[in-house]
């Protein structure tokens, strides 16, 4: 993709909620809290869950899978619609994981009703296979990783997520993922399992495409009108192009290759991200890949120099 781009809103994967965070923000922001019960009602309606006693339930909301995403991209689509209220809306996307879906909404793909549906259904495709499944976070290069992985059966874990170098997420089977865990600690390596009950990004997930897409068919993408950097392709869509309904299974269960989109970025200058989601995530893993990011507080609140 050619031409300078000077804002792109970037959009995190999953992630556990602080719902005291999520609710305060309602209170300040009245179009992010027109959103978030917007989403309720969707979800209420066709999952029969709510996501606002989630966000209020003591201990926080349920880590499930089929919680998570919708959540996630509900939170992210209010926050969208909170910025743009402020007039802040970039000229590109990006997305990682679940974020990826908030990112193709972001760039005209589809309304944010169809956002909480291909989360909501990609949630529950991954249901129950995702659950024998976890996720680890090592801080070792993804060649050592490899190394490493080449001593277990086959398929049994590969590597989830490439987030910077010498920080490598890897994914797989939950008895293979805990041995490996004991392995490195015994070693002294620097490790921490995510908090979720399920492992996603890893290629033997196989058991939810057919649902998934199912569940999509006669969702079609309409043709974006900015340019998304795919979080799971570490390429651009173009404006102009359509994301088919069976990139979101692929992106599912492949890698989050976050090291490798973030070049990408370069060749369109040097676009300052804005992060849209309720952790600092992306806003601090960027700039040590070089790349300039504010998290969404600070852009809600300094709005008026960004638009």
């Amino acid at each position: 993709m050619s031409g300078a781009v000077k804002q792109v809103l970037a959009f995190p994967g999953g992630t556990v909620l602080d719902g005291a965070w999520v609710l305060g923000l309602a209170r300040r922001e009245p179009v992010f809290r027109e959103m978030l019960h917007a989403g309720d009602a969707l979800v209420r309606q066709e999952a029969g869950w709510s996501p606002l006693l989630e966000l209020r339930a003591e201990g926080g909301p349920r880590l499930a899978v089929s919680v998570t995403f919708p959540l996630v991209v509900g939170v992210q689509v209010a926050a969208l619609a909170a910025l743009r209220a402020h007039g802040v809306d970039g000229d590109a996307v990006f997305g990682v994981c679940a974020g990826e879906v908030s990112a193709a909404h972001a760039a005209g793909a589809f309304g944010w009703e169809d956002a909480l549906r291909i989360a909501l259904h990609g949630g529950r495709s991954l249901e129950p296979e995702a659950g024998r499944h976890r996720m680890l976070i090592t801080w070792l290069p993804e060649s050592e990783c490899a190394a490493l992985l080449a001593t277990l059966p086959e398929g049994a874990v590969g590597i989830g997520a490439r987030m910077e170098p010498g920080v490598t997420v890897l994914s797989g089977d939950a008895d293979a993922v805990a041995g490996l865990e004991r392995r490195l600690t015994a070693a002294g390596i620097r490790i921490r399992a995510l908090p979720f009950p399920w492992g996603v990004h890893v290629r033997s997930l196989r058991e939810g495409r057919a649902a998934l897409e199912a569940a999509l068919k006669g969702r079609a993408s309409l043709p974006l009108t900015r340019p998304m950097l795919s979080g799971a392709r570490a390429r651009w869509f173009e404006t102009g192009a359509s994301v088919a309904a069976s990139h979101w299974w692929d992106m599912l269960r492949g890698q989050v290759r976050f090291l490798d989109s973030v070049p990408a970025l370069g060749t369109v200058g040097a676009p300052l991200l804005i992060e849209v989601g309720p952790v600092a995530e992306m806003s601090q893993l960027a700039p040590r890949l070089g790349a300039r990011a504010i998290s969404l507080e600070t852009a809600l609140t300094t709005a008026g120099a960004l638009s």
